[in-house]
């Protein structure tokens, strides 16, 4: 099996977060890669490029219904409704990141939107480091982000996963 499914509970937040760990990043980005271009790319890119994906469970769910499955896609879609139905949970509460094995690094940048997407609060900090930056520093960023093909409206989550995961930014 390419891909290999697990779940963690962030029970402070009352949500669960779903690991997506696959062998390889061809059929990662085939299944999906076109869900993270539809939700988040404001650019024409090549899928494979993908290193990570996160969205709300909802989006796979879409593609799942929505799609002539393959056996694993379809091995997934069985692991998401039991997932749902062991958890007894909503949608909302349940948000899905996918990742290379022994990627670490990706990983953690995952996490760091999985982070944001579930803690209000951890949101409401990140605002304010970004309104605390000066306007040229700012304005770098968003140029930056803008260059990799980013939404406006994804921003600021990037901007604090790259951050704090990756390093690709700095505070000065």
């Amino acid at each position: 099996m390419n891909i290999h499914v697990d779940f963690e509970s962030f029970r402070y937040l009352n949500k669960i977060l779903i690991h997506l760990i696959f062998k390889e990043r061809r059929y990662m980005n085939k299944i999906l890669g076109n869900i993270s271009f539809r939700r988040e790319s404001i650019l024409k890119i090549n899928l494979n490029n993908y290193v990570g994906h996160n969205f709300p469970l909802m989006y796979l769910i879409w593609y799942l219904e929505n799609t002539n499955l393959s056996p694993e896609e379809i091995y997934l879609k069985k692991k998401m409704f039991n997932i749902l139905q062991k958890t007894n949970t909503t949608f909302e509460n349940l948000y899905v990141i996918g990742y290379l094995r022994e990627d670490n690094l990706t990983l953690s940048h995952e996490m760091y939107h999985a982070k944001f997407y579930f803690d209000v609060r951890y949101q409401q900090e990140m605002k304010k480091l970004w309104k605390s930056l000066n306007k040229n520093k700012r304005k770098e960023i968003k140029t930056i982000l803008s260059n990799l093909g980013y939404k406006k409206e994804f921003y600021l989550d990037e901007f604090q996963a790259y951050l704090y995961s990756d390093g690709l930014f700095t505070l000065d």
